[in-house]
């Protein structure tokens, strides 16, 4: 029964421990960490045009956007995604990368499916949808 009961302490002693809050210098550190990414992060309002001229977006109210080069950063080192081809990423005004809740749109570019503009005027839209 000792043993049973050393034992049910030894078990309560470890899950108190990983129950605990994290200190607060380590809570510290990460904010600092998080402030000190985030100034780095340079985002863009209003008319933006994507790289190689592959189209262009006017940043809604309440986003941002993040570039490219920026945006393949938070894919592939803050958020630990294989890499991709991202255009920019569009944040909400009041979240970044590594905010809690945080969330993005990522714009891609895909040519499969792309039809060019002249070949768009020729299309009859009616009767592709009544197929």
């Amino acid at each position: 029964m000792k043993k049973l009961l050393l034992l049910f302490a030894f078990v309560g002693a470890h899950l108190s421990l990983l129950a605990a809050p994290a200190p607060a210098d380590s809570v510290d550190r990460e904010q600092a960490y998080i402030d000190s990414v985030q100034a780095t992060l340079k985002y863009q309002t209003g008319h933006i045009t994507f790289p190689d001229n592959l189209g262009s977006i006017n940043v809604p109210k309440g986003f941002r956007y993040l570039d490219a080069r920026q945006s393949k950063y938070v894919l592939t080192e803050l958020w630990g995604n294989p890499k991709s081809e991202s255009l920019g990423m569009l944040f909400p005004a009041d979240r970044g990368p590594l905010d809690d809740n945080n969330w993005a749109f990522d714009i891609e570019f895909d040519p499969s499916g792309y039809v060019e503009d002249k070949d768009a005027a020729d299309i009859d839209y009616d009767d592709l949808l009544r197929k």
